[in-house]
């Protein structure tokens, strides 16, 4: 299976284009952060206690607005796999049981 290309960008963290100037960027990168946050590409979760959300950040932008319940305690683990890139899913039998 061939690797799927992506552009990685995020208004938070992308500021320019290598290569380009700041005045021939601008108007891409302003058209990537519209176009990724249009409302067909967005989820928007409401937490509820005992909810378990997961998220992968090469496919996803996340945002966490302060607009949840503060009466309950929310606990928050960031995880990140370190390794190389395989391109491919993992198939069954590579799981070790």
């Amino acid at each position: 299976m061939e690797p799927k290309k992506a552009i990685y960008v995020s208004e938070f963290a992308s500021a320019s284009i290598v290569g380009m100037t700041l005045a021939e960027a601008q108007p891409i990168l302003r058209f990537l952060f519209e176009h990724s946050t249009q409302p067909e590409f967005t989820y928007r979760h409401s937490c509820q206690p005992g909810d378990l959300m997961i998220w992968d950040n090469r496919c996803a932008i996340h945002l966490a607005l302060d607009d949840y319940d503060h009466g309950y305690a929310r606990r928050l683990y960031r995880t990140t796999i370190l390794g190389t890139p395989t391109g491919r899913l993992v198939d069954e039998k590579d799981l070790v049981t």
